[in-house]
């Protein structure tokens, strides 16, 4: 019966070498060269983004991190906040969109009882998404992407804007080499062919290879064939920050300015962004180096600073304006580096607990303090 189901789908060439494609539903020569006029005249603006900063419809997403650290959590937050047009992560302002979500991984009753955790958890009401989101839950039921897409051609053009496929290896289909590029490269071809048609956005939720992937370059976090990052348009990673509880989001994105990385704290049910925290310091392989206090070395005089917005300002700032220099030279001395130091900065001065002062001259010096800057100062 499986194998009846795929013959539509898999063929085999001269050489036994697996080739996935469809039956050709249009001739051939429906492929026609355009001229430059043409395709200005016809396309004057981009596709209209679903996820500004990340992705536009027609495009593939793929979300990847190591087992159990929370991507699905991840991609619920997302796709609540498309289902309520509201930003996501505080950073990446999404369109209202209706949003699929097929689950191929958990139950109905796991899915029903995870969603309105995160839907509170984000300060909305059921009643907010409701007719926003639909699900369809795939668990033992054997469908694979050739599946997918026969049920989607059903589906109007238009009638959603995101659709997440969780999770992207039990859609593979049967026999299908994870690490061959030709074989994933094929699935990511049908997938695109989705997605164009239906004019959405399109999620693959994936798992990293096993071991560290701190040393990895973005592109290369995934498990299987390295086309899955080429193939995507947005290929978005987690992977955990030395802060225990903490990870860090690095995208890589195809029509938009590059994504710059985001720390995220796991507060159950969902990850809140972590300003505090250096986005470069991701955990490193190997067992944690103990502290002198955990070896019975330390000294009873030192004691360990924990770093805030607040404790930064309180520490570095004052009502009297200074120079960043002169604030990151003061950082210096306590250990923390110029970048850390520009971000703590920014911190508080989100936090509403520093504030810019603007002065005349060349260049248009900038200084900070901890009041705001008076409107009558004379500023030469």
């Amino acid at each position: 019966m499986i194998a009846e189901a795929l013959k539509d789908a898999v063929r085999y060439d001269e050489y036994g070498n697996r080739i996935y494609r469809k039956k050709p539903t249009e001739p051939a020569d429906t492929i026609r060269a355009v001229s430059l006029g043409e395709l200005l005249r016809d396309h004057p603006e981009l596709r209209r983004p679903v996820i500004h900063g990340v992705a536009r419809e027609g495009e593939i997403i793929n979300v990847i991190a190591g087992p159990k650290v929370g991507k699905s959590w991840l991609v619920y937050d997302l796709l609540l906040s498309v289902a309520a047009g509201v930003p996501w992560l505080a950073r990446f302002t999404c369109e209202r969109r209706r949003v699929l979500l097929i689950d191929n991984e958990l139950a109905e009753p796991t899915i029903a009882n995870r969603i309105p955790k995160v839907v509170d958890a984000k300060g909305m009401d059921l009643s907010d998404v409701a007719g926003f989101l639909e699900v369809v839950s795939l668990r033992g039921k054997l469908k694979d992407i050739f599946a997918i897409e026969r049920f989607l051609a059903t589906v109007e053009p238009g009638t959603y804007g995101l659709v997440v496929i969780d999770a992207f290896y039990r859609a593979l289909p049967i026999d299908t080499d994870e690490n061959a590029n030709g074989d994933i490269t094929a699935l990511y071809n049908v997938a695109a062919g989705m997605a164009e048609r239906l004019k959405c956005a399109l999620v693959f939720i994936h798992h990293a290879s096993k071991g560290n992937q701190s040393g990895k370059g973005v592109t290369d976090v995934g498990s299987g064939a390295g086309s899955q990052s080429r193939a995507a348009d947005a290929h978005i990673v987690l992977r955990p920050h030395a802060v225990d509880g903490a990870v860090v989001m690095e995208a890589v994105v195809r029509s938009f300015a590059p994504v710059q990385p985001l720390c995220l704290r796991w507060e159950f049910p969902k990850f809140i962004p972590a300003d505090d925290l250096d986005p470069s310091e991701l955990k490193m392989p190997g067992p944690k180096r103990k502290r002198k206090e955990d070896t019975g070395d330390a000294d009873p005089s030192e004691t360990q600073i924990v770093w805030t917005p607040a404790k930064f300002a309180e520490t570095f700032l004052n009502e009297e304006p200074k120079s960043k220099d002169q604030i990151v030279t003061a950082a210096e001395v306590v250990d923390i580096s110029e970048r850390k130091a520009f971000r703590w900065l920014n911190a508080a001065v989100d936090a509403g607990l520093a504030y810019r002062w603007e002065f005349a001259g060349k260049g248009k010096p900038v200084k900070f303090a901890t009041i705001a800057q008076p409107v009558t100062r004379v500023t030469e």
